[in-house]
């Protein structure tokens, strides 16, 4: 990689090269299979503080899809501004945009391949299908508040975002998903999967062998949405010097299911941290996070 960059006291410019690199055996280069020059540039004045920034990656591996068109522009442009305002000494406000044409994009299918060494087994694999080049924009908006020592909640702080990504499932393709996982089965095992969410890794109407194990939908390969929330409550110094504790959960706006979490930290020396953390996804089972409650 090489780059450069110029500092004044109303911001910084700068500009980068990441050259191709393929993966080896010990490394997974961050380059992707392509070459990239990002230029990028901030803007600072009083409480509030712009970035804004360009990305031309070409030379790219273009790979392709299951019927061999190809699922990537041999070279393409993303631009992003990201902004951010402090009121006060409390509440601090952000904004962040990006935007690509490409061609690559999620499916709703997906394949159940058989592998056989080292042992057989059936894996369901998700699909990118080549669409025509389409305008792929991700926009995320939030903020954060500190309480003050006014109220009974003095030190603590509060994160609220809410997230959008046209690049995500519509609520159409989430219900192609979920409807899809018998359409390959005989009408008495269709009505199972309706039932289970799992279906034989085979298409025959023939008694599922022992040895055979069912796809079920929470092993079947989605993508994500469309439209998300984020709010996180947080504490440090709880009580005790180095002790921090947060909830947190990302919510899907699109069919309400939810991933949330809590997690504690305690650092009782600088450099050193025990740290325990909990998870739970929720829904109802045809949802984005209810699918997969194990998970």
């Amino acid at each position: 990689m090489a780059s450069a960059e110029r500092r004044w006291k109303w911001g910084s410019a700068g500009v980068e090269y990441l050259p191709r690199l393929e993966t080896n055996s010990h490394f997974d280069w961050h380059s992707n299979h392509q070459q990239q020059i990002i230029g990028r540039a901030s803007f600072v004045a009083g409480g509030a503080a712009v970035n804004v920034s360009a990305q031309r990656a070409y030379d790219r591996d273009r790979g392709a899809d299951s019927i061999g068109n190809p699922l990537r522009q041999v070279s393409v442009n993303e631009y992003g501004v990201s902004s951010t305002y402090v009121v006060g000494t409390a509440l601090e406000l952000h904004a962040e945009t990006s935007f690509r044409r490409d061609q690559r994009l999620p499916s709703v299918d997906s394949h159940v391949f058989q592998f056989t060494a080292p042992l057989p087994v059936a894996a369901a694999l998700p699909i990118w299908s080549a669409g025509a080049d389409a305008q792929l924009v991700e926009t995320l908006v939030g903020g954060q508040y500190t309480f003050g020592d006014r109220t009974f909640l003095d030190g603590w702080n509060v994160i609220f975002e809410y997230d959008y990504q046209s690049e995500g499932w519509t609520k159409a393709q989430w219900n192609t998903f979920f409807g899809s996982g018998g359409t390959t089965a005989a009408p008495e095992r269709g009505r199972n999967i309706r039932r289970s969410g799992c279906h034989s890794p085979r298409s025959s109407s023939l008694p599922i062998s022992a040895n055979e194990r069912p796809i079920c939908l929470r092993d079947r390969p989605a993508f994500w949405g469309r439209h998300y929330g984020f709010l996180r409550v947080s504490r440090t110094d709880l009580g005790v010097d180095g002790l921090e504790a947060a909830v947190w959960t990302i919510p899907s706006l699109q069919d309400f299911s939810f991933v949330a979490g809590a997690n504690v930290g305690y650092a009782p020396q600088s450099g050193f941290q025990l740290r325990l953390d909990m998870r739970y996804f929720g829904g109802p089972g045809r949802s984005e996070f209810g699918r997969s409650p194990y998970r």
